[in-house]
């Protein structure tokens, strides 16, 4: 029983177009709730990421200041768009009035997360918020197995997530950089927690169970580096171990293990198979049918009783 691992269950959330922030628990218990409504010995626990708003400490920094800031810049610009008018019959004035304040409030998180900065801090809060809960769940000597929930722009901070701590051959000093450079002086506290459990996963005491992502817009934001432009330009392929998707130091498990759902009415929501080199079933895509309402069908995932299912069936 000493060697069994202790399953945690982590989501992540995507943008979110409010303008103060606010914790997404309420989508955390429903879709947690819902999975295990459809499996045995589904953990009760989890954790629920929150990145890209002020949610706790007294002095914010990095990713904590991004709602503040698109709320203040969006205070002075949407007042000097609204102050511009003509007498041109557009159509499609109305929708894109209405597209404007998603692009600074909603469409602004992913924006910041693909810079530099903003891959880093989010990497690191991550870390550190998955450290802090391991620590609360088991002792330093338990292995661990971590199951990633991600939406939308989640799935992609979840998937890039583990690509920095899977990848065998990582700069090892690539964190702490970062978290100098970007983090101030949470520069140590932070590095040290993904320093943590890259130590955790050489040592093969934590592996991947699963990967799950929901509305993810992973693969039109692949050709985000010069490597990965290399790679498919050259008409090659993804690799599934540089992701965990492979590795198995608690005995093989069954299945994909990395799940992509996703529904043809959501824009966001894309397939990831053609992304990836096919390795014994490695990764899956799973479409659903959410909603046919295109202003609804994004956020349809959290609640859907065919998502939980899907969940529930390959855990």
């Amino acid at each position: 029983m000493a060697n069994k691992p202790v399953e945690i269950v982590i989501y992540i959330h995507g943008v979110s177009n409010d303008l103060r922030g606010r914790s997404h628990d309420a989508e955390y218990q429903m879709i947690h709730k819902g999975i295990g409504k459809n499996k045995t010995h589904w953990p009760n626990n989890y954790l629920g990421v929150e990145w890209g708003w002020h949610h706790g400490s007294n002095n914010p920094k990095s990713h904590e200041l991004l709602t503040d800031a698109q709320r203040i810049l969006g205070g002075r610009v949407m007042p000097a768009v609204d102050r511009q008018w003509d007498f041109t019959l557009n159509p499609a004035r109305s929708v894109i009035n209405a597209f404007r304040p998603l692009m600074l409030y909603g469409f602004g998180d992913i924006f910041y997360y693909v810079s530099e900065d903003g891959k880093f801090a989010v990497r690191e809060t991550v870390a550190r918020q998955i450290l802090d809960h391991i620590s609360s769940r088991a002792d330093d000597n338990q292995p661990v197995s971590l199951t990633l929930v991600g939406h939308s722009a989640g799935a992609v901070v979840a998937f890039d997530f583990l690509f920095a701590l899977f990848r065998t051959d990582i700069a090892e000093d690539e964190s702490a950089r970062a978290a100098n450079h970007y983090m101030g002086g949470h520069a140590k506290a932070v590095s040290q927690a993904f320093t943590a459990l890259r130590e955790k996963q050489e040592n093969d005491k934590l592996r991947l169970r699963r990967l799950f992502t929901f509305g993810a817009p992973i693969t039109p934001l692949a050709c985000r580096s010069d490597a990965v432009l290399e790679i498919l330009a050259g008409g090659d392929l993804l690799k599934p171990e540089d992701y965990g998707l492979t590795k198995n130091p608690f005995g093989t498990l069954k299945g994909p293990r990395w799940v992509n759902i996703w529904d043809r009415d959501d824009p966001i929501a894309w397939p990831v198979e053609p992304l990836m080199n096919e390795v014994d079933g490695a990764v899956k895509d799973e479409y659903v049918d959410v909603s046919d309402l295109v202003t609804h069908v994004h956020e349809a995932y959290w609640e859907s009783k065919e998502v939980h299912q899907k969940l529930a069936e390959y855990w």
